[in-house]
Parts: structure tokens; C-alpha cells; sequence
């Protein structure tokens, strides 16, 4: 393991973390080495995130869905190097 303490990543469901002892283990794939956790969801849990992410699109128009999408990719693109480090 590498001198830094590993990171803990919890998941979140409509904004709020998600409440699960319940971890995985995460490991760089280049070496082999652990380099976190991450909070697992269940099945229940997916279908809790679903309708979360389903019932606010609703009241969405095509066009305003759009923009959303368009924001989170603008958000990711001006991570591209942070991502690319995290691989």
C-alpha cells in the first residue's frame, strides 16, 4: 500500500448518502494496490435512485433535459485531466 491513507468514497441517492456498511474495495489497476472503498448500494437502493432520478425529469421539457446534459458534460470535460490521473 501506497503512504497515503486510503480514500473512502460514500454514494449518494437524491442528494443524500447512502447508509450501507456494506463496502468495496477498490484497487489501482496498474499495481494492484488498494486505494479505497466506496459504499455499496443494493438492488432496493438502485431502484430507490432510479425513481429519484426519474420523478424531477418528469416535469423537464426535452429541451431543458438537454441542457442538464449538456452542463454535466461541460462539468466532466473541464475534469478530463483530474479523471485521467485518478486511472
Amino acid at each position: 500500500m501506497n503512504a497515503t491513507s486510503p480514500l473512502h468514497l460514500t454514494s449518494y441517492i437524491a442528494g443524500g448518502p447512502l447508509e450501507s456498511e456494506d463496502l468495496l474495495e477498490v484497487f489501482n489497476p496498474y499495481n494492484g494496490e488498494p486505494v479505497g472503498t466506496v459504499t455499496m448500494a443494493s438492488p432496493a437502493d438502485a431502484e430507490r435512485a432510479m425513481a429519484a432520478a426519474v420523478e424531477p425529469a418528469e416535469s423537464l421539457t426535452r429541451y431543458q433535459r438537454s441542457q442538464v446534459l449538456l452542463e454535466a458534460r461541460d462539468a466532466l470535460l473541464k475534469e478530463t485531466e483530474s479523471f485521467a490521473r485518478l486511472i
